[in-house]
């Protein structure tokens, strides 16, 4: 299989993940090794199969009707790392707030799994409903 038809699948996975709130879904994407950086001002990537279950298990508290979109998908160079715009939406569990997030993923891969996976995004809405818990930093 291509890298590139592995990267469509990881990112078909990862939608479904995000949707359905499965953490156990989401860390399947991953090495046991991976890093995984939410927001470029993280001050350490979560770091391991443990901290992006927990991280991944946070979601579901504060979001509900979360909407995935992705595309174009992007390789960098002749790199394994793999790149896509994404849009999401989801109202806050708890105040019934509307969110919207347009962004860029980066995915290194090994096999067909996600070693290193970072990206930035933008929300609208408010301020985010989850965070990873290794984070020191406040949105912008």
């Amino acid at each position: 299989m291509n890298q590139k038809t592995i990267f469509q699948r990881v990112l078909t996975e990862y939608k479904k993940a995000w949707e359905t709130r499965d953490p156990d879904l989401a860390i399947r994407l991953f090495t046991p090794t991976t890093t995984y950086q939410e927001d470029p001002f993280d001050t350490r990537p979560m770091r391991g199969l443990r901290e992006i279950r927990a991280y991944w298990a946070e979601v579901p508290k504060f979001q509900k009707n979360i909407s995935f979109t992705y595309g174009p998908i992007f390789q960098l160079g002749r790199s394994k790392v793999w790149g896509a715009e994404w849009s999401a939406r989801y109202t806050k569990v708890k105040t019934g707030e509307k969110v919207k997030l347009k962004g860029v993923l980066f995915c290194e891969l090994r096999g067909e799994r996600i070693q290193r996976f970072w990206e930035y995004w933008h929300i609208r809405g408010g301020e985010p409903s989850f965070r990873a818990k290794t984070s020191k930093s406040k949105s912008l």
